[in-house]
């Protein structure tokens, strides 16, 4: 979703940052994991359908992703300015839900009329977080990465 491109949320021992293309290979590189895999639900992409995965989540309009860069960690120069900070171990999705049903707008094209006028209603959202890095496991950046 474009509405966290800019957004940088900051925490004691993480940082939430925007995910872009140039974090793709690491994060490719944890879906390899079997154990991964099955705890996410996920099955494996080539790099190709990674970033192909990336790009949707980035123009999304029902999901934010960010990145979790742990503070502890040295900065991965490859990532650049996004990835100042912290070293790269996770992630956190927060999927979105409408919050308008059939009884409240009459068809499709008035929910879509509404949302082009005010932007998307939304009224309940799942989180996911995944702490991709092994070593950065049991540390309580989950916690904390939910908390900001």
């Amino acid at each position: 979703m474009r509405l966290n491109e800019n957004v940088r949320l900051c925490g004691e021992r993480c940082l939430l940052v925007p995910y872009e293309a140039a974090m793709v290979p690491k994060y490719h590189a944890w879906m390899q994991d079997p154990e991964l895999l099955d705890l996410t639900g996920s099955e494996p992409l080539s790099l190709e359908e990674e970033l192909e995965m990336q790009r949707s989540w980035r123009e999304g309009e029902d999901k934010l992703t960010f990145i979790i860069l742990d503070r502890d960690l040295p900065e991965d120069p490859a990532l650049g300015e996004i990835g100042a900070g912290g070293g790269m171990v996770g992630d956190v999705n927060v999927f979105f839900t409408s919050g308008l049903d059939s009884d409240e707008v009459e068809d499709a094209s008035d929910q879509a009329d509404l949302g082009a006028q005010h932007g998307p209603t939304y009224c309940t959202g799942e989180i996911e977080v995944m702490v991709g890095e092994p070593s950065a496991r049991r540390k309580g950046l989950a916690s904390e990465a939910l908390r900001i």
